[in-house]
């Protein structure tokens, strides 16, 4: 699939969430979302939450949820952590 037709896709998405009220809105992303879903949209952001979260149409809130569930560390990924 080309990078076009997915960014077609991502903001077809997200024009018809923008639809939806918040709470509708995230009944919709539980339903349909799945936990490996935040782990590709966390690759394609390069380990970025916020750019996940746009990625994904949701809040930072919940990447960072997912994240935990998947026993994901915090911070991007691949970076490695701070030594102090």
């Amino acid at each position: 699939m080309s990078t076009r037709r997915i960014e077609l896709a991502i903001e077809f998405v997200r024009d018809a969430l923008s639809l939806l009220t918040p709470e509708e809105r995230v009944a919709v992303l539980e339903r349909v979302s799945e936990p490996t879903d935040v782990e590709s949209a966390l690759r394609l952001a390069r380990g970025n939450v916020s750019r996940a979260a746009r990625i994904m149409g949701v809040s930072r809130t919940t990447v960072r949820m997912h994240k935990q569930k998947l026993g994901l560390p915090p911070g991007k990924a691949g970076r490695p952590p701070k030594v102090t």
